[in-house]
């Protein structure tokens, strides 16, 4: 009889415990609902799923593949050569003067990685092969687009405590532009 009552003990724990556990999974099923409706509704954006992990509240807009570039300083050498050349009967040219030259820094946009590009409701975040960038949306200064006559056009992001904009080409950046606007 005494492990008959037990046993009963035993069954009914288990049966509060599975309860609850199921109660809580229920809850957190429709927070997230709620989560993903809150945003959409504020948004007017269409959530979508997303490669990476999402943090709590967090909800997807806008992936695709992109190329992340920065601006880098390359030091090119500028030589003058100032002088006379005189050749003899043994063909030897000889060079009388000099050269004077000078090396000067010059920005250019250059390629860092390629991956993917992710749109949330608080952050964009690129996830590449080498490097990964997490910006938040309430750290955006500026966005441009920057129309390139030999590659994709690409979108120009200025954040702030940086000095340096962020550029990433994808395949539509107007649309991507305007997705960030909103998210904002």
């Amino acid at each position: 009889m005494d492990s008959l009552i037990s046993l009963a003990i035993i069954f009914a724990i288990g049966y509060i415990v599975i309860k609850s556990t199921y109660s809580q999974h229920q809850t957190n099923k429709q927070k997230k609902q709620q989560d993903l409706q809150i945003s959409q509704n504020t948004t007017g954006l269409t959530p979508i799923p997303a490669s990476i992990i999402l943090k709590r509240g967090e909800v997807a807009y806008y992936e695709d593949h992109s190329v992340y570039s920065e601006v880098r300083v390359e030091r090119r050498r500028q030589s003058v050569f100032l002088g006379q050349s005189k050749s003899g009967r043994s063909k030897t040219r000889t060079f009388y003067g000099g050269s004077v030259g000078k090396s000067k820094p010059v920005d250019v946009l250059t390629e860092i990685d390629s991956g993917t590009l992710t749109l949330t409701n608080k952050r964009l975040y690129f996830d590449g092969g080498i490097r990964n960038k997490n910006i938040k949306l309430n750290s955006i200064m500026s966005i441009d687009i920057i129309n390139n006559f030999f590659s994709a056009d690409q979108i120009e992001i200025s954040v702030e405590n940086r000095s340096k904009s962020l550029y990433f080409s994808t395949s539509n950046p107007r649309t991507l532009r305007k997705m960030i606007t909103i998210a904002i």
